[in-house]
């Protein structure tokens, strides 16, 4: 709870989408035994919502570990909607679409009549409406909670997204593309690879596997041809596809197939999250010593996306693998200044600062640092309403960065999605 009370940015950064994802199991491991405090972390409005939600799933789940707290967690729930100033309705109602999953059966009624207050024609959910309740207790509840919840109080659940994204397709049925029909296999295979991400050999990345997965990678590039196929891939396979491609090349490179990776970033560049698959080739070249090589590329990823800030920050990774410690500061230099929100100015302050204080600048690194911290608390003044805008010009919010944002590097997918490096 200490940690989890720390600052959106700060939260972004230490937890992302652990949050929402993972971090509910601690509470519904140990929520019972200190129901209340959680109960004031839940309904404290100074804390991220989603950290807050976590919470709230937790408890929701905390019978599956304790089953003779099932009554205590249902009236957790009960409690929380006699106060509805606690969360927005959507959130709301994706707690209740949680009950449903955790076979809260007992608030049947209740989600039924929250259901029957809410309007969903008043705006668009983000989360939740008051169908997504009803649906969700009339449907079977999950075999197994534990690994196939259908929802979250922040909205992981992708039909959630295609709703709120697009609200007058709600009901509709996409159609299965002919493609994904003929290549089925291929789909089944790749969705296993997807969804393991590595997880069986990240001990010992032998090159055998991961040049099987290499050449999967390169079958289904014959197939997904253009970015739209990628999206509907992963729309109908719910497995995050693109960010296992965008992890082969540096697992490939650690197996010493290092051909093979720039291969692989060749080809999907061609495709889709084209600045990732330039960038991280550039790095990749560069890591095994190939100069040469690593220069064209850097060429010709400047070339082609001359004002991605993530291409100046690989570049410069680039650089500084290569030892050329002058060209990688004035590379991150030249992205800090292109930044335009917290994700990019962290992603190259991380890199910048320390490499300032390995060529001897400490100063300048205390510099940006006492700079970053200034222009944070000025931020935040500006977000509590303490101090006002007075040029004419709105404030820059820092664009705090929500779940479902699209990821400032590039990718085009969102941040709960995204390969994070």
């Amino acid at each position: 709870i200490r940690c989890l009370k720390r600052s959106d940015g700060d939260l972004e950064l230490l937890y992302s989408d652990t949050i929402t994802e993972h971090m509910w199991i601690p509470f519904a491991k140990v929520s019972h035994n200190s129901l209340e405090e959680t109960w004031r972390f839940a309904t404290d409005p100074s804390v991220d919502v989603c950290a807050r939600g976590a919470a709230v799933s937790g408890v929701i789940a905390m019978h599956h570990f304790h089953p003779e707290r099932r009554g205590d967690a249902v009236a957790f729930v009960e409690r929380l909607l006699s106060r509805t100033d606690c969360f927005p309705v959507d959130h709301l109602a994706g707690i209740l679409c949680e009950c449903a999953d955790s076979r809260l059966t007992e608030l049947k009624q209740k989600a039924r009549e929250f259901a029957a207050t809410i309007n969903d024609d008043d705006e668009p959910f983000v989360m939740a409406t008051g169908d997504d309740v009803l649906r969700a207790f009339r449907e079977r509840p999950q075999k197994d909670f534990l690994s196939g919840r259908a929802h979250d109080v922040c909205g992981v659940n992708r039909n959630w997204q295609r709703w709120s994204e697009a609200p007058e397709k709600r009901k509709r049925q996409p159609v299965t593309p002919d493609w994904f029909k003929e290549h089925n296999e291929l789909v089944v295979e790749v969705t296993k690879a997807a969804s393991s991400r590595f997880k069986i050999n990240d001990f010992h990345d032998a090159p055998s596997p991961v040049k099987e997965q290499y050449e999967l990678a390169l079958r289904l590039s014959r197939v997904i041809i253009t970015s739209e196929r990628m999206e509907h891939l992963e729309e109908y396979t719910n497995a995050h596809v693109a960010a296992w491609l965008l992890e082969l090349p540096f697992k490939l490179a650690e197996a010493g197939l290092v051909r093979e990776a720039t291969e692989m970033g060749r080809v999907w560049a061609n495709v889709t999250e084209s600045a990732n698959f330039l960038g991280d080739r550039a790095v990749i070249l560069a890591e095994a010593a190939l100069k040469e090589e690593a220069h064209e590329q850097f060429d010709e990823a400047l070339r082609l996306l001359p004002d991605d800030v993530w291409i100046r920050i690989k570049v410069g990774d680039a650089h500084r693998a290569l030892g050329e410690l002058e060209e990688a500061e004035t590379c991150y230099r030249h992205a800090l200044t292109m930044s335009a929100d917290d994700y990019d100015r962290a992603g190259v302050l991380e890199r910048l600062m320390p490499m300032l204080e390995e060529l001897g600048k400490r100063d300048e690194a205390n510099a940006l640092g006492a700079d970053e911290d200034f222009r944070k608390k000025k931020r935040n003044l500006f977000r509590s309403g303490k101090i006002v805008q007075t040029t004419g010009e709105p404030p820059n919010p820092g664009s705090k960065i929500g779940r479902n944002d699209p990821r400032p590097c590039g990718s085009g997918k969102k941040y709960k999605k995204c390969h994070g490096r």
